[in-house]
């Protein structure tokens, strides 16, 4: 049954996701072949990671040796989180400018953590990964900054303040780098001073502190519509 195993991280992302739609009431609960769309555009963003990351990891092989900082500093940040973050913004982005795909503040957060669950659910299944489920859940925590902060750097836009919307369309993807970046950094650098602990304490506090945004994404949910003789309010 051991082949059955990595179709967890399946099952963990489908289960969040649920949850997710759940959460926002019905007028502006978002259907499901949306959701399913998201998801699979996650699952097929796959595809360009691998085909950027392996010609970049097999050079730098040549340059850095493994289970060290420099090692885990440059293939966690650079060649994992940057990579990969940047083109699940880079999709979601793409979602967001269609129209009506985003109706409210909590679209772009269960579009963002729809598309890393289904990346999240392809390095589960298909990765080395010791704990298939973790994969989903992990890249769903990350992303769901990345919802959180084009939220209201869309909220800044329709209120026409383009400074703050810069702000947070940066915020939206580099705390998700960073954030993925550091735990691949704890995981690619070997054992240093206290590294098991201060892993433990991440595994524990970023599934908490992702959720406590969803929590006020869900709170704060307000209609995403141009100000019409009005400006609109950044929330």
């Amino acid at each position: 049954m051991t082949f059955l195993f990595p179709l967890t991280a399946v099952a963990a992302a489908l289960f969040l996701l649920c949850i997710g739609r759940f959460l926002i009431g019905k007028p502006f609960r978002v259907p499901w072949k949306r959701l399913f769309l998201w998801l699979l555009s996650g699952v097929l963003s796959a595809i360009p990671v691998v085909l950027i990351q392996m010609p970049i990891a097999a050079l730098l092989a040549n340059y850095l040796t493994p289970d060290t900082i420099p090692y885990g500093f440059v293939t966690g940040f650079l060649v994992a989180a940057l990579i990969e973050e940047s083109i699940k913004f880079l999709i979601l982005l793409l979602w967001l400018r269609k129209d009506g795909m985003c109706r409210c503040t909590y679209d772009p957060v269960l579009a963002a953590a729809a598309i890393a669950g289904g990346y999240g659910m392809v390095e589960g299944v298909f990765g080395k990964t010791p704990l298939p489920p973790l994969s989903p859940v992990l890249h769903i925590c990350f992303t769901v900054f990345m919802g959180f902060f084009l939220a209201k750097a869309k909220q800044a836009q329709l209120a026409g303040n383009t400074p703050r919307k810069v702000i947070f369309l940066i915020l939206a993807l580099l705390i998700p780098i960073l954030l993925h970046g550091f735990y691949d950094f704890l995981g690619m650098s070997g054992e240093f001073p206290h590294s098991t602990a201060i892993y433990v304490l991440y595994l524990l506090a970023l599934p908490f502190i992702a959720f406590l945004f969803v929590v006020s994404a869900v709170h704060r949910n307000v209609p995403l519509a141009p100000a019409q003789g009005s400006d609109t309010a950044a929330q």
